[in-house]
């Protein structure tokens, strides 16, 4: 079986755990015997052109424009053109690697920043389309359309392409011309009058995220719930069953340096704790402020400095994934202050395999993991409920150990990677073979 994926971005150019789980499916189908095709977008390149590179056995090919990371508004005039221009390319360019791969599945996954013309076209040419989902981009887009167009997207593309607001456009020979493009397009297969984006199938990584759409209005034809997989191997450790408690205990963050991701609570809660309690505590901070250019990491140190604090909170920046299982391990209890409605939450089950203790807001997602694991929860920004938890912890280093175990024993029955894998592998040849029996009908 042939697969197309399409993801905005992909490692090693990435920004969170959707593009890394992208990419491990990836590899994971190659290893199983299916051919994969990875088409994304050049963030990350140099070069302006395709780039193509084979990554742990996969071919990737880097071609689509990026419009949101790290991209720049059109600079040519009129902006119209500007804009449109290179989505038309990208669309054409999505049409041809269609016609040279032949996929039988498309599986789109994060797609925020690139083109969304590009979505209807497997629909209109009959290919099965698998939309794999860990956020709301969709929704954030629908909901600027109208809202009687359940899968009518208010974009910016179409927006640009209509007749409303334009008082130039009605001029005959504008008409004329306009018309005259856009029959053009259809007969390329690229419609500009609409996104009426409806997979074939739509699988979410949470119960939270499919509820999350079915209150916004939109449900799908088909969906089901995979919760994301994270690879066992990669990341269990089984810690001794003592823990020392005269030393520290070391508490980690791993994730974005935002406002929204909660950090700000973890070391304001360090505010709270007595000098004897808080001479046995250390946190480390991984990761890095994606909005490059941003004060908010330097304002997080000078709050650290300022609080007298610098003995006992060390920022390491960010890491390479590969770097995180060890990273893990040197840490007691991994903290998950977000609050932003996640839509899972794959570092607190990697927390989990490695032994980590968690503790977490349950914010979206993560109450999916943080239910049936039993996880201690804190209030979002509650710097004080946070720091009880803690204390307690500190006191309790019994507590630290049954709250890993647990936690443990639920990610390797629930969130193992090889589990997600059979369930995304059977709904594959489901559709795959559907789209074979729709095609043998008269």
């Amino acid at each position: 079986m042939k697969i197309l994926i399409v993801s905005n971005l992909y490692p090693p150019h990435y920004l969170g755990g959707y593009e890394l789980r992208c990419a491990e499916v990836a590899e994971a189908l190659v290893k199983s015997g299916y051919e994969v095709k990875v088409l994304t977008s050049r963030y990350g390149c140099n070069s302006k052109g395709p780039r193509q590179e084979n990554i742990g056995g996969v071919q990737v090919e880097r071609a689509l424009g990026q419009y949101m990371f790290g991209s720049q508004p059109p600079t040519s005039r009129p902006y119209f053109l500007g804009f449109v221009k290179p989505r038309l390319q990208d669309a054409r360019y999505f049409i041809q690697c269609l016609d040279q791969f032949k996929p039988d599945v498309v599986n789109w996954w994060s797609f925020r920043g690139l083109a969304e013309v590009i979505l209807p076209i497997p629909y209109k040419r009959h290919i099965p389309d698998l939309f794999c989902v860990d956020d709301t981009w969709v929704i954030e887009e629908w909901s600027r359309g109208h809202p009687d167009h359940q899968y009518q997207w208010g974009s910016p593309w179409v927006s640009l392409w209509s007749k409303r607001n334009k008082p130039w456009y009605w001029r005959p020979i504008l008409v004329w011309a306009m018309e005259r493009w856009e029959k053009s397009l259809l007969r390329e297969g690229i419609d500009v009058s609409s996104f009426l984006f409806n997979p074939t199938h739509v699988c979410f990584i949470s119960e939270f995220l499919r509820h999350k759409f079915e209150a916004a209005g939109l449900k799908f034809s088909s969906s089901e719930v995979i919760f994301g997989g994270i690879p066992v191997s990669s990341f269990l450790f089984y810690r001794e069953e003592h823990i020392v408690s005269t030393k520290p205990l070391r508490l980690l963050y791993v994730g974005q340096i935002t406002k929204d991701r909660g950090i700000e609570t973890v070391i304001e809660s360090l505010n709270f704790f007595s000098k004897e309690i808080l001479s046995q505590v250390i946190l480390t901070v991984v990761g890095e402020d994606p909005e490059f250019g941003s004060k908010y990491l330097q304002e997080l140190k000078l709050k650290v400095s300022n609080g007298q604090l610098s003995s006992n909170v060390t920022f390491l920046g960010k890491k390479i994934y590969q770097d995180l299982p060890e990273i893990y391990r040197a840490h007691d209890v991994l903290i998950a202050p977000t609050t932003l409605e996640e839509g899972f939450g794959r570092n607190l089950v990697e927390g989990m395999l490695s032994g980590c203790a968690v503790v977490t807001t349950g914010s979206g997602g993560t109450m999916d993991i943080a239910k049936p694991a039993n996880l201690p929860l804190f209030t979002k920004g509650d710097r004080k409920s946070l720091a009880h938890i803690l204390e307690w912890l500190i006191r309790d280093r019994d507590a630290v150990r049954r709250i890993a175990k647990s936690g443990q024993a639920v990610a390797l029955e629930k969130f193992s990677f090889d589990s997600m894998m059979d369930k995304l592998c059977k709904t594959f040849t489901i559709l795959h073979n559907e789209a074979k029996r729709t095609k043998s009908c008269p």
